[in-house]
């Protein structure tokens, strides 16, 4: 469990506050931040675990805890990946006021060493190859140096796991994940979970509870 600085739960009432008010995002996060002198880790908390009552009620609604058997998964690739790859390299995870599992590590603005990406993936094939699932098809950011390689390995290692379905690099896979008509979105990207079509499953936080049964912090907990 990390340790937070002393002046981190009233920094969180406080920008919670101003968030529940609209005032606007960045300049609240960074007068806070700035007041209490937070660390980087504690200001990515803030902005991205810190949640306004109302979002964090609309996406419990469409939040799925145990996905029924024969379900399709629609999988945020890079998302889903780099969360695993974060708790994995050592960095810090927490669970945000709406229950999603996110890093404060910032690895998700960097790229993430191979090892550790086909490390990851396995976990998750893994976790999903549990779930009975009909399909499984992953979408991954084309920009993304070597996205082409990863989804090619994706769809012939997907059968070793007993899993049909496949990958696929597109510019924008908020835009495909926003749309999907079928199945389970699997992310926890605050915008796509908003603004989706279908239920949500947090196959991050589910892949690393069933292979680590890990502690997360619960920034519920301090605010």
């Amino acid at each position: 469990m990390r340790d937070l600085s002393p002046d981190f739960k009233s920094a969180a009432h406080d920008y919670l506050f101003l968030m529940e008010r609209r005032y606007p995002e960045k300049s609240a996060l960074k007068l806070v931040s700035d007041r209490y002198a937070l660390s980087g880790e504690e200001r990515s908390m803030l902005f991205r675990g810190v949640v306004m009552a109302s979002l964090v009620e609309k996406r419990e609604k469409k939040t799925i805890r145990k996905p029924k058997p024969g379900s399709n998964y629609v999988v945020d690739g890079y998302n889903v990946i780099r969360t695993v790859g974060s708790y994995l390299s050592g960095n810090f995870v927490f669970k945000a006021m709406d229950g999603f599992l996110r890093d404060a590590s910032e690895i998700h603005k960097k790229a993430v060493g191979e090892e550790l990406v086909y490390r990851s993936l396995d976990l998750i094939l893994e976790t999903l190859s549990r779930f009975e699932s009909a399909g499984v098809h992953f979408f991954l950011d084309m920009p993304v140096s070597k996205s082409g390689e990863l989804a090619s390995f994706i769809d012939n290692r997907l059968s070793d796991f007993g899993l049909i379905g496949g990958a696929e690099t597109v510019h924008s896979p908020d835009h495909y994940l926003k749309e999907a008509r079928d199945g389970i979105v699997c992310t926890s990207d605050s915008v796509i979970v908003d603004e989706c079509r279908l239920p949500v499953f947090d196959l991050a936080q589910q892949t690393l509870q069933m292979h680590f049964s890990p502690d997360f912090m619960d920034v519920s907990t301090v605010v």
